[in-house]
């Protein structure tokens, strides 16, 4: 069984994208696109399957630094649980401003921010290796003697409270508590990619450091979502790569090791003013938005099914997580990118996706026999896999056709 609370949230999480899907319907506002919000779940996914390896690195960190080097031995009370809470907030703060002003940084955390839609399951749409980036800014906390357990359940619930601010569907919360905490509006502001809205609320339960520190907006003009490069692509490998390697031509081209330096670390919306002639970035995206084409909506239906495959089969693999072995977790967790990469595929209309769906399902159904051979009472597992790799060649073969439009 595992401890991380998010395993517990997956159906909570589906269950009130439904409703925001229904609220949304009755209020006449078109939140959601399918394919968008498949791209952002999927972006989800692999976040998650790869915490399994990632987030446990950051786990066992934490514990050999407040083992080997605490200075205090801090118990596990109400009030170090409320001192821990605001302290992993603030420092929160500043590691979500740094993913945005600091150019390396903000290449991972801009795939929370590539939606122009802006609804629940853009809540989901987590950047890969961020954490593992700024966790030395979180250092402090078992430096200081704090359990990484707590340490642990503060971040799940701090993940969990910014679930529901990623709505339209909420106007504003009574004035109080939108002076003291992060909420629908304040968040909206944080998403928006209007000029007076760019890089504000950073807050992830308080709001109150953004009012203290000069980082703060309120809504008031209507906020349009995205980046201002818009990302087209809603395949979640390419959009968690996508910037490093175009970040990596850039710096090629910059002529001495000092400004290769200021432009890792600069801000990202000064970069076309510091070098004018690295635009890579600006011209990678615009191409790749011209060679996607609209796919046909069985199509898309066809990747909703494989998602709900894959968040069954993630739910049970973080759920078992610390009865499997190794090599199981580094299989699933290799599947569900695979799984990642070839449903993005798809929903760009890329032709090399049908091949390579063709060899997910025999890469799926390898790793269904290896583990049906160390647990042979699991037969309808193994059954309810060939099943759906039949159905999966048969259905998605009828688009090759039509992704031979592809240039």
């Amino acid at each position: 069984m595992n401890t991380n609370i998010i395993v517990y949230a997956i159906p909570f999480f589906l269950l009130m994208i439904g409703l925001e899907l229904l609220v949304s319907r009755w209020q006449h506002k078109q939140l959601y696109e399918l394919n968008d919000t498949v791209g952002n779940l999927f972006s989800g996914i692999s976040e998650q399957a790869l915490s399994i390896f990632l987030k446990s690195v950051l786990l066992v960190l934490s514990d050999w630094v407040r083992t080997h080097f605490a200075l205090f031995d801090i118990p596990n009370t109400w009030w170090s649980f409320l001192l821990l809470f605001f302290m992993f907030d603030f420092i929160y703060y500043w590691a979500h401003r740094f993913g945005h002003e600091i150019n390396f940084l903000w290449g991972s955390h801009i795939v929370h921010h590539q939606s122009q839609r802006y609804n629940l399951s853009v809540a989901l749409r987590q950047p890969w290796f961020l954490n593992n980036l700024v966790f030395v800014l979180f250092l402090p906390i078992p430096l200081l003697g704090f359990s990484t357990l707590t340490f642990a359940i503060v971040g799940g619930i701090s993940t969990l409270y910014q679930f529901w601010i990623h709505t339209q569907t909420i106007g504003f919360m009574p004035r109080w508590f939108e002076y003291f905490f992060n909420t629908p509006s304040h968040h909206r502001v944080h998403h928006g990619r209007n000029k007076q809205y760019l890089d504000k609320n950073y807050g992830a339960v308080f709001i109150i450091w953004d009012r203290l520190l000069g980082t703060f907006a309120p809504e008031k003009e209507t906020v349009e979502y995205g980046i201002t490069v818009p990302f087209s692509s809603k395949n979640a490998v390419w959009a968690n790569t996508y910037y490093w390697i175009l970040l990596w031509q850039d710096i090629k081209n910059i002529p001495n090791w000092r400004q290769k330096w200021q432009y890792i670390i600069a801000p990202p919306e000064k970069l076309t003013t510091l070098y004018k002639n690295t635009l890579a970035m600006i011209t990678e995206s615009r191409r790749e938005a011209a060679h996607l084409i609209r796919i046909p909506t069985t199509l898309s239906w066809y990747v909703v099914m494989q998602c709900v495959v894959v968040i069954i089969g993630l739910s049970a693999a973080l759920y078992y997580e610390n009865s499997l072995a190794v090599w199981a977790k580094l299989l699933i967790t290799a599947l569900i990118i695979y799984s990642t990469l070839t449903a993005g595929g798809l929903l760009d209309g890329k032709r090399w996706a049908i091949t390579a769906e063709y060899v997910r399902m025999a890469f799926m159904l390898g790793i269904i026999a290896a583990i049906f051979y160390t647990h042979t009472w699991l037969v309808a597992m193994l059954i309810s896999g060939v099943l759906l790799a039949v159905v999966s060649v048969v259905w998605v073969s009828r688009y090759k056709l039509v992704l031979d439009r592809e240039v």
